[in-house]
């Protein structure tokens, strides 16, 4: 970013923040604010308190359901013997391999292009 755009952005901003000031947007939400109904502490405190209620009893039904639903898949997964191998290979004792034979692929060089000389 050149120097010319960063005080042009610079300029922007700052013509944004005073049509900002300048639209009462500021004293709007003061106001608005001040209208505000607050709660008095004992209220606060008793719905902080439903609050935290609600929270421990919804983790205590939903770790419920969890483990319940743990406790009857969970045979399920574990009785089904699977098909596949162990990661390391088992050897193969008494058993002769023979070997594959390979391709080695031989490189030639392509023709070299001879240019033509028009009469």
């Amino acid at each position: 970013m050149s120097r010319t755009s960063r005080a042009l952005n610079k300029q922007n901003r700052e013509q944004m923040a005073a049509q900002f000031v300048q639209s009462g947007l500021i004293k709007g939400i003061i106001d608005e604010t001040r209208k505000v109904v607050w709660p008095s502490m004992d209220e606060l405190m008793r719905l902080t308190g439903v609050v935290v209620v609600t929270v421990i009893l919804f983790t205590v039904v939903i770790g419920g359901v969890d483990e319940i639903l743990t406790n009857l898949v969970k045979p399920i997964y574990t009785s089904v013997k699977t098909t596949q191998t162990s990661a390391t290979p088992t050897p193969n004792v008494g058993v002769t391999q023979t070997p594959v034979p390979t391709v080695v692929p031989t490189t030639t060089a392509a023709p070299a292009a001879t240019p033509t000389a028009k009469p």
